[in-house]
């Protein structure tokens, strides 16, 4: 953020950091999986088929 102030005779530029933070936490809703419940842990991966979100 940069702001500039003059009177005429003079000029002056002021920089500043801006941090913003973000205090909302996310809210994930409508989340479905088939089967919808795991099995035993095997440690092993599986490829998915297809995963989409809207941010």
């Amino acid at each position: 953020l940069a702001g500039t102030a003059t009177n005429g005779y003079l000029t002056t530029t002021v920089h500043r950091t801006v941090h913003v933070v973000d205090s909302v936490k996310p809210e994930i809703t409508g989340f479905t999986l088939t089967p919808d419940q795991l099995g035993l842990p095997n440690h092993n991966l599986i490829e998915a088929d297809q995963v989409s979100a809207t941010v």
